[in-house]
């Protein structure tokens, strides 16, 4: 089973790695998970099934079907597990594995995504496709927390006009947090400021970990007496190397 939920999960950690990735997206990735985490939940016997399936069939390549097919004993006092209920293998193992498991992943991720815990979340409000979903009394309240939080007092001015602007703009909803920035420049000034908040946060922490191993490659014993505007000036050179391999030219210029 835990094979099964990491290959499910794979895909979406690879993606919440991604450099480009912002807040709307992680959240989106996040809740697309939850959603078929959850549909798992509601129907264990279908998922108990497959995987008892699955296991039966490498059990019987090892010869050890039995221990599949028949539920472990019950006894008057337990110290490592709980005697669950079940008068089937597959009702066993849906009590004591398949139902805690689900439980444990769907919570897990619902309090470490949850939007309450960061206003980092409260800013992909400002998206079109999260406020297609949203009333203005909604979309106001959540920008209050937002001017609280970031000295944005304006925006909750503008939210309701930002809102409008994009209500009959066609695709929309599938434009990027730097599409939409463009936008929100001249006319919206607090808009603009919370979306360039929204793209400079870092969705996980894959982002701080890049830059610790840039670190760790510069800063070494030989190196270890530079001063700050050095250190800063390699470190800087080391995670962007991309933009200067590209205007080589241009920064040999400025620097020798």
């Amino acid at each position: 089973m835990i094979a099964k939920y990491s290959a499910l999960l794979e895909p979406v950690v690879n993606a919440l790695q991604s450099i480009a990735l912002d807040v709307v997206k992680a959240s989106q990735y996040v809740k697309r998970i939850l959603q078929l985490l959850k549909s798992h939940r509601d129907n264990p016997e279908r998922v108990t099934d497959e995987i008892i399936k699955d296991a039966t069939v490498v059990a019987e390549k090892v010869g050890l079907e039995e221990d599949i097919t028949s539920m472990p004993r019950i006894v008057g006092k337990q110290r490592h597990r709980s005697n669950h209920p079940a008068e089937s293998p597959s009702e066993f193992w849906k009590r004591s594995l398949i139902i805690p498991y689900s439980d444990s992943v769907i919570t897990s991720l619902e309090t470490r995504f949850a939007e309450e815990n960061t206003p980092s979340f409260a800013l992909s409000k400002l998206h079109p496709a999260q406020m297609q979903t949203m009333s203005v009394e909604n979309l106001t309240e959540t920008c209050e927390t937002i001017a609280q939080f970031y000295n944005l007092p304006n925006i909750k001015i503008e939210v309701e006009l930002w809102q409008q602007f994009w209500h009959n703009k066609p695709n929309s909803t599938d434009q990027t947090v730097v599409d939409i920035l463009k936008e929100a420049k001249t006319f919206f000034p607090d808009t603009e400021k919370a979306l360039k908040i929204l793209i400079a946060l870092p969705c996980t922490t894959c982002t701080v970990e890049r830059s610790f191993s840039s670190l760790r490659r510069l800063k070494t014993w030989l190196r270890s007496t530079m001063s700050e505007n050095r250190l800063n000036g390699l470190a800087m050179m080391s995670v962007h190397r991309k933009l200067i391999h590209g205007n080589l030219q241009d920064f040999n210029n400025k620097v020798v």
